[in-house]
């Protein structure tokens, strides 16, 4: 198996076919898979349905739980696109260095590429259930910017990546949607 950091650096010297192989040759999501509490402390994810192909048509389907006050990592994917539904309260989606309001009962679609990210700012949990189409896998994760601060990310210097994460930031901090103070002041010096 190729590791995260393997994947990254092969992904700046690869054509798109040997990215893509990259890709396929990581695990694939199975029926049933969940976040772990402690790993994810802006809430949960299940995975509810899974159809693997052989072209490159994977479909995988999660129940995300996002907690009050949290933004999940800005992220990529080369290999997959995403439809993300809120089913309980309202979705405030990134896409691309923008904000978009998802109201409950509505949709986003994030193609394949996008940089994205879920926030929560409102007071009570809000529940998506999101649609993978492409090659689906979890290592399929490029992370730009974790608010929470508990996973690796990958610098750049792309102005579409920097976008956004300047977008997630000050969206944080005009919300204090922060996780503690020291947090607050390291981003608040970031932030022009």
């Amino acid at each position: 198996m190729i590791s995260k950091t393997d994947f990254v650096n092969a992904a700046m010297t690869q054509t798109n076919e040997q990215l893509l192989a990259s890709i396929r040759s990581m695990p694939e999501y199975t029926m049933g898979g969940k976040s772990i509490d402690a790993e994810t402390p802006w809430g949960a994810w299940e995975t509810t349905n899974v159809v693997n192909t052989t072209d490159d048509q994977d479909i995988c389907e999660k129940d995300i739980t996002v907690n009050p006050g949290y933004a999940l990592s800005v992220q990529s994917h080369v290999g997959r696109g995403e439809v993300w539904q809120a089913v309980k309260g309202t979705l405030t989606a990134l896409l691309d260095g923008e904000l978009h309001t998802v109201p409950q009962g509505n949709s986003i679609t994030i193609p394949r590429g996008a940089i994205h990210a879920m926030i929560n700012i409102g007071k009570e949990p809000i529940i998506v259930h999101e649609i993978q189409s492409g090659i689906c896998r979890e290592k399929d994760n490029t992370r730009w910017f974790d608010p929470c601060g508990g996973r690796p990310v990958t610098p750049s210097s792309d102005e579409r990546v920097l976008r956004s994460i300047e977008t997630v930031k000050r969206e944080l901090i005009a919300k204090n949607l922060l996780v503690s103070p020291p947090q607050a002041d390291a981003l608040k010096a970031k932030v022009g």
